[in-house]
C-alpha cells in the first residue's frame, strides 16, 4: 500500500510539472521553443505525455505509461 502511494505521488508530481511546461509553451506562449526543447531533453517534462495532450480526446490523461499499458 505504501509503495503504491509513493508511485501515485511521483506520477502526480511529473504530471504537474509537465502540465505547467505544456501550458507555458502552448497556451501562454511564455517560453521559447529552444527552452521547451531543452526542458524535454533534460527530463523536466514528459514529452510523451505532452504529445498525447496535444491530441483531441487525451487532454486529461495523467500519465503516459497508462496509455502504453492499456493500448
Amino acid at each position: 500500500m505504501r509503495l503504491a502511494l509513493w508511485g501515485w505521488l511521483l506520477t502526480a508530481i511529473v504530471r504537474a510539472g509537465s502540465r505547467y511546461i505544456y501550458e507555458l509553451y502552448y497556451d501562454k506562449e511564455a517560453i521559447s521553443k529552444t527552452l521547451y526543447d531543452w526542458l524535454l531533453k533534460n527530463g523536466y517534462a514528459d514529452g510523451n505525455l505532452i504529445a498525447k495532450w496535444k491530441k483531441q480526446g487525451y487532454e486529461k490523461v495523467c500519465a503516459s505509461h497508462v496509455i502504453l499499458l492499456s493500448g
